[in-house]
């Protein structure tokens, strides 16, 4: 079933838990009063997928993807993939410079 709401749409799983369950949300869905949410459905099996530059929610992350090596057209190379802590010895990514003084 698809739905709507305050926090964009999304693809609920039918009834029998053989579809799978995409919900794209807005950004709003990523601030503090909804970080329980996202464990929720993090803990319900779900992959929650953000798109996201705060660095105390990268570093909470379970994967992560840093595209770059700049933005815009002169980006869109995936820099690093892998665990946070991972992140922090790749010397490309500038979000592990960052990422170093909030962890």
């Amino acid at each position: 079933m698809i739905y709507q709401n305050d926090f964009g749409w999304g693809l609920e799983k039918g009834n029998k838990g053989s579809e799978r369950t995409v919900k794209p949300m807005k950004e709003e869905f990523t601030m503090k009063p909804n970080e329980l949410l996202l464990r929720r459905l993090v803990a319900d099996g779900n992959t929650v997928i953000i798109v996201e530059h705060k660095l105390s929610l990268i570093a909470q992350a379970d994967w992560v993807i840093d595209m770059g090596p700049e933005g815009g057209s002169n980006g869109g190379e995936v820099i690093f993939a892998g665990v946070p802590g991972d992140l922090l010895d790749c010397e490309r990514s500038k979000t592990a410079a960052y990422l170093k003084k909030e962890i």
